[in-house]
């Protein structure tokens, strides 16, 4: 796009024409990242190690794995597993069977609410045996914690 000379610059007379403008702009983003990811990497291994300390009778950087592995599977986890009736009953701390989960949860709901009926998608989709997203249940759990 910069070398079609076809391009405005936005007016940009802090040079003399326009190809010394378009010069100076494509300058701004030439280099090279790889040092850059490196020490970063580097820092992120360093910062790991620090952090968990130790680790007897295998390699230190293994840590930086181990530690890498389980955070991802945490946000994954959260970003991406499904809530049902069931789970949302076992976050309460009452075990359901799964064919009964969707009344269970029904009757918490009116427990905890007075008898009033939330109304709110997320609720009506645990009531009707649907699942939602951790993130989704996590903005009603606070409701609906006794």
């Amino acid at each position: 796009m910069l070398t079609s000379k076809k391009v405005d610059i936005f007016g940009d007379i802090s040079r003399r024409n326009q190809q010394d403008a378009i010069d100076r702009i494509a300058g701004l983003y030439l280099g090279d990242f790889t040092k850059i990811f490196t020490r970063g990497r580097d820092d992120y291994a360093v910062s790991i190690l620090a952090s968990t300390g130790p680790w007897k009778g295998k390699d230190q950087l293994g840590i930086v794995k181990y530690v890498a592995k389980h955070m991802e599977s945490i946000i994954s986890n959260y970003w991406y597993d499904m809530i049902g009736p069931r789970e949302a009953m076992a976050e309460f701390g009452i075990e359901v069977d799964e064919k009964d989960a969707a009344l269970a949860f029904a009757a918490y709901v009116l427990k905890v609410s007075n008898t009033i009926v939330l109304e709110d998608s997320r609720v009506a989709a645990l009531r009707a045996n649907l699942k939602i997203n951790r993130s989704d249940f996590d903005l009603i759990f606070s409701f609906l914690m006794r």
